[in-house]
């Protein structure tokens, strides 16, 4: 089973970072999963290594990585390179790629009418991600009909403040939830 996957059966919650502080805060959190959201080159390492030290599961979002490429080197680089355990992004390219050599691809989806329901249900079924993400978290109704609509794990993203949201999003069915809200990453829910 994929690692972040399996992390996140023991606890749901995965801490979203955007800086050293927060990194910092996550990986002395009951969150298992680190999503690195905005990183550099430079810093990346650093975080994944430290990340990793410290017990926890670590994706990057690859379309926020300044001074790394988009191409399929810049995929194996990450995981080879640097070990992280997942890649996240909006574009299909990278995560069919980094599926195909038996990475973890989250793709993240912004849900935001029904048009972009059914594109990002089409798009599941031509890319195949290991996880998806789907954005905002807090809309729960359109949470529960598309975790019935497709067959990949299903992390909830964005907006989730509380406990209620975390839990309401989890009794959807999704099977993680992604916040950056600090509160949230010391709760095994």
């Amino acid at each position: 089973m994929d690692s972040i996957l399996y992390s996140l059966k023991k606890n749901p919650v995965i801490a979203a970072v955007r800086n050293d502080r927060q990194l910092y805060k996550a990986v002395h959190s009951e969150a298992t999963v680190i999503f690195l959201l905005k990183t550099s080159l430079f810093e990346m390492e650093k975080s994944i290594l430290f990340a990793k030290k410290m017990g926890k599961v670590c994706a990057v979002h690859f379309d926020f990585i300044d001074g790394l490429g988009s191409n399929n080197s810049a995929v194996d680089y990450l995981f080879l390179k640097h070990g992280a355990d997942g890649i996240i992004s909006t574009r299909s390219q990278p995560i069919r790629y980094a599926v195909s050599k038996g990475y973890c691809g989250i793709q993240r989806f912004f849900l935001i009418d029904s048009l972009s329901v059914d594109t990002a249900i089409s798009v599941i079924e031509s890319t195949k991600p290991t996880i998806v993400e789907i954005m905002p978290g807090i809309m729960h109704q359109v949470t529960g009909d598309f975790c019935n609509k497709v067959r990949t794990p299903v992390i909830a993203g964005g907006m989730i403040n509380t406990v209620t949201d975390a839990d309401t999003a989890l009794k959807n069915g999704a099977y993680g939830i992604s916040t950056s809200n600090e509160h949230l990453w010391t709760f095994k829910v």
